[in-house]
């Protein structure tokens, strides 16, 4: 489990179970049109930087 209080490089499966641990529940809304770009690369952004250089508790809020 990692330390939220820093940043955590996490890929892959690690990111999705940190994303919804972090942002899931209730909070969770569907997007109204896939055609939103820059919303996904955005996430996709988050993504490879997570991955790259690590993620923090409050990168992870921005985004949820």
């Amino acid at each position: 489990r990692p330390n939220w209080e820093e940043r955590s490089r996490l890929c892959g499966r690690d990111l999705i179970r940190a994303f919804i641990y972090l942002c899931g529940g209730t909070r969770w809304t569907r997007l109204p049109n896939f055609g939103n770009y820059p919303i996904m690369e955005e996430k996709m952004g988050f993504a490879k930087k997570c991955c790259a250089i690590g993620c923090s508790t409050e990168d992870f809020r921005m985004v949820c």
